[in-house]
């Protein structure tokens, strides 16, 4: 009868101990941690926007052929450069990949603006022979990729792609010691080239945006050939132009969000 009860006792004991020991020898599970997610704002997809800015055009203008010799003795003027600068407004629209917080894009925009300069130059003051330079941009476009990455809620990115503007230029050369004979020579053509440039994008709300940035753009350089009566010859003048803006905008970006 006792080692019946002593027996008993004893499977009683391991019943209820067993469970528990196993459970000691058992290895805590614990949830692996999440992966962490920056917090940045979100501008993929498309958007159209509008912008506001300064363009600062600048121009050099250099004589081949000694042209400006035939006039007066001794006057070479070899090359000219004038800058000068403007308003300009226009819009831009565009579409935006977005991993993560990494951007990549693609930008069309188009500006216009009155940019106007002119340059006179005479050999010695009070002689009537003056060679007189005339530029003006009527508007410039350019085709740009962007990339860049979040940070917050801001975008901070480089860009760049093909640019293009409408460039008129003319010179010419009066000599009034010679019957006001006047010569004159132009070009007036849409001109391309390159542009680069920096930016920031603010994401305002989870629709608009603000952006600040700078471009550089600088055209192909364009040779004008024509003949001079003056000096019986083919004379040729090298055109070389840049544009440099800084400017804001205001973008729409469509199904915004975080």
């Amino acid at each position: 009868m006792k080692k019946t009860f002593l027996a008993a006792i004893g499977t009683l004991a391991v019943t209820i101990i067993a469970p528990a020991g196993a459970a000691d020898l058992q290895p805590a599970y614990k949830a692996a941690p999440a992966a962490y997610q920056p917090r940045c704002a979100h501008f993929g997809g498309w958007y159209v926007g509008g912008n506001l800015g300064w363009a600062s055009l600048q121009n050099e203008w250099t004589d081949r052929d000694s042209w400006v010799d035939n006039f007066s003795s001794d006057w070479s003027v070899g090359t000219a450069k004038t800058t000068k600068g403007g308003v300009s407004v226009g819009g831009q629209g565009g579409y935006n990949w977005q991993r993560n917080c990494t951007v990549f894009g693609f930008e069309i925009d188009g500006s216009w603006t009155d940019i106007h300069s002119n340059k006179s130059s005479s050999p010695t003051a009070g002689l009537g022979t003056k060679l007189n330079l005339d530029t003006k941009m009527d508007w410039y476009s350019t085709i740009r990729t962007r990339t860049g990455i979040v940070v917050d809620d801001v975008l901070l990115y480089v860009t760049g792609g093909f640019a293009f503007a409408s460039i008129k230029q003319g010179w010419s050369i009066t000599d009034t010691n010679n019957n006001n004979l006047t010569e004159s020579f132009s070009s007036d053509k849409t001109r391309w080239g390159g542009v680069f440039g920096v930016g920031a994008e603010w994401a305002w709300t989870a629709n608009w945006s603000l952006r600040t940035e700078a471009l550089y753009m600088i055209f192909k350089e364009e040779t004008v050939t024509g003949f001079s009566p003056a000096g019986a010859q083919n004379v040729s003048f090298d055109l070389n132009n840049s544009v440099f803006v800084a400017r804001a905008a205001v973008n729409y970006r469509f199904g915004g969000g975080y």
